[in-house]
């Protein structure tokens, strides 16, 4: 949770990435493909390392299936 003051009043940004959500529910990167309905833990693999960045298919299902817990912006966090 990033957590800053400004004007005295204070705002919470609560993201999580897509290794956070992995590590969480302990999940292997072949459970969390088969979690998100990936055909490949590969490409599973490059999206939690940051080596590649999901389209926006794929960001929106990552989205729903985590219930909002992994958003497209905290790709770029």
């Amino acid at each position: 949770m990033f957590a800053c003051q400004v004007d005295k009043i204070t705002y919470k940004q609560n993201f999580m990435t897509l290794k956070e959500f992995q590590k969480k529910n302990n999940y292997s990167h072949q459970q969390l493909a088969e979690f998100l309905g990936v055909s490949a833990a590969s490409t599973v693999f490059r999206w939690t390392k940051g080596t590649r960045m999901p389209g926006k298919a794929n960001m929106d299902l990552i989205k729903k299936k985590t219930k909002g817990k992994v958003k497209p912006a905290d790709f770029y966090a």
